[in-house]
């Protein structure tokens, strides 16, 4: 072959191959660069869902003044409407019997509306005192309210009325419900009056209602955490910072990987969108991520706990705080690759707050 025949076909094959790996060059600088960091991670429910009760858990709610009733097909919202109630009184009634029982042998004025005022600012307080109210006869405590000892403000639209105790001023709720408004009357009408003898009487019998509650909730409480814990999803909000020259979309589905003792486990997650009020929605197209902009967003695994291979797994690091995390995502972004699966670095579990 002719030398210089030969020698521009080296020349123009050494061009091509500069060109193609100058190219690739290219591709790989323009490469999906990002940063992953998982800040916080809580659970999620869906009120509307459908679950099955066992019986022993429905018939200790219908020994209940309190609880929601319950069907054998009950909506999620019920269920955790009642763990959440469950839960107040294992973790406030005995605070609140307490202050009752001290409050029955004081005999000064003065010290018993200052010590029976704390009831007042406890959660749910009253809820449960116009539950008691409105199941229990109490009318031969009715008293008018002419002297007026303590002062009642006017009940709102929100139905908040104030008592202006001694030593601090306290909100009740009465409702809307006229028949409520009515019943709550007794025990107002009574703090005004300073009937000590009546409120006492009062107090006794709603410690006494209370106590049944509370054994109830004892009952129930750790079968209703299974429940709520089998029926949830997980919840991880990520901060996703894209340092590349593109602009990324980020695929709607990206796969959590949990890392411990050697193993991993997957867990298929859908992405959402966070809004400047903290609210989460749902999502249904790709999140695009500007070229150095930072963005808060949720991803949410797709299964329950209870329908997940690695549900017990995952709450297990999770409640425990061991173990790592990474996530896979798919991204999309400009040049010959477009589609590029990147993965985050791995995270301490115990670095995120837990909710």
């Amino acid at each position: 072959m002719d030398t210089n025949i030969l020698n521009a076909l080296i020349v123009t094959i050494a061009g091509l191959v500069s060109g193609v790996i100058g190219y690739f060059i290219r591709e790989y600088q323009n490469r999906a660069n990002n940063f992953f960091n998982v800040y916080l991670i809580s659970s999620t429910t869906k009120r509307g869902d459908k679950i099955k009760i066992d019986l022993d858990v429905r018939s200790k709610i219908e020994e209940s003044n309190l609880f929601k009733k319950v069907k054998e097909e009950a909506e999620f919202g019920d269920i955790y409407d009642n763990w959440d109630l469950a839960d107040d009184l294992k973790r406030i009634w005995k605070k609140i019997e307490v202050i009752l029982i001290n409050s029955h042998s004081i005999v000064d004025e003065d010290e018993y509306f200052d010590c029976i005022a704390d009831v007042f600012e406890f959660r749910n307080f009253d809820y449960w005192m116009k539950r008691f109210l409105i199941r229990n006869i109490v009318d031969n405590l009715k008293v008018t309210r002419e002297k007026k000892l303590i002062k009642i403000n006017t009940i709102d639209k929100d139905g908040d009325c104030y008592i202006e105790f001694p030593k601090k001023n306290v909100s009740f709720n009465v409702g809307e419900n006229p028949a409520i408004q009515s019943k709550s009357e007794i025990l107002l009408n009574n703090l005004s009056e300073k009937n000590i003898i009546n409120l006492k009487k009062l107090f006794n019998e709603f410690r006494q209602f209370m106590v049944h509650e509370y054994e109830i909730s004892l009952a129930i409480l750790d079968k209703l955490i299974d429940i709520k814990n089998k029926q949830s999803r997980w919840l991880l909000y990520v901060t996703v910072s894209n340092i590349s020259k593109y602009p990324l979309l980020f695929g709607l589905y990206p796969v959590l990987n949990i890392h411990h003792n050697k193993n991993t486990y997957p867990s298929n997650m859908y992405i959402a969108t966070i809004n400047e009020k903290g609210i989460i929605s749902d999502t249904f197209k790709p999140v695009l991520v500007k070229p150095n902009e930072t963005l808060d967003l949720a991803i949410i695994t797709k299964d329950i706990e209870r329908e997940s291979e690695n549900g017990a797994i995952i709450r297990g690091v999770f409640e425990k705080k061991i173990g790592k995390l990474s996530i896979k995502w798919n991204v999309i972004r400009p040049g010959l690759f477009q589609n590029q699966i990147i993965t985050s670095r791995k995270q301490k579990i115990s670095d995120c707050h837990i909710a």
